[in-house]
């Protein structure tokens, strides 16, 4: 529960370098414990940062996201 808090903090704080890190820890400890939950529970965090095959997904440039003018 500690590690879910830290990884939601210092993605908030714009750490996410470090927040993936501590993730990967957790997964890593997860998987030692067959601890299936945690699994899931990291993995589909990790998702949201990961690009399957290519790495770690880019962030939009200054947080700025796609517009779509509708009108």
């Amino acid at each position: 529960m500690l590690a879910h808090r830290a990884f939601a903090f210092l993605k908030n704080e714009g750490r996410v370098a470090e927040a993936i890190h501590l993730y990967e820890q957790v997964l890593q400890a997860a998987r030692e414990r067959n601890d299936v939950e945690e699994i899931e529970d990291c993995s589909w965090e990790l998702s949201w940062f990961r690009d399957e095959g290519a790495g770690l997904r880019r962030s939009t440039a200054n947080a700025e996201q796609i517009g779509f003018d509708f009108s």
